[in-house]
């Protein structure tokens, strides 16, 4: 005995068999998947924060994307993150818990080792702007800490 797909009347198989009221009702449904995507700027942003803890940037080429006290904290990370080439930033991982604002994590490789950091950012004067920073990184040795 062969196995049959199990078709059911009311959804037809081709899409030109169903009727226009189905097609008409489920075109109106936006995509299920709309918005998944870290925005680019918010990614932008992460591999920027990553090349200051490299040290590879400084905090004060940021400030208009930093709050006072992140860059404050970034001031004091700074080159604390140990990696000899350029950070590459692999994932970033999102939730937008209100509008305007979103709530990223990113995962950071240096050669073999990863890190992670995680960052809020909210949308002022039509640009993203860090006002948390989360890291598990020390200031590095003879930088003072930040409050």
């Amino acid at each position: 005995m062969t196995h049959q797909p199990c078709r059911r009347a009311h959804h037809p198989a081709h899409p030109a068999a169903r009727p226009d009221a189905y097609r008409t009702a489920h075109a109106r449904r936006p995509a299920r998947l709309h918005g998944h995507r870290t925005p680019p700027a918010v990614c932008r942003l992460a591999q920027q924060i990553a090349e200051v803890l490299v040290g590879q940037r400084t905090p004060e080429s940021l400030s208009p994307a930093l709050t006072v006290p992140v860059r404050e904290q970034l001031r004091a990370l700074r080159s604390s993150l140990a990696c000899c080439t350029a950070p590459r930033l692999t994932r970033v991982f999102h939730q937008s818990p209100v509008p305007r604002q979103v709530e990223a994590s990113a995962v950071v490789g240096c050669r073999c080792r990863r890190r992670v950091f995680a960052f809020r950012a909210t949308v002022r004067q039509g640009r993203w702007v860090c006002s948390q920073l989360e890291t598990d990184l020390r200031p590095a040795p003879g930088r003072p800490r930040s409050r």
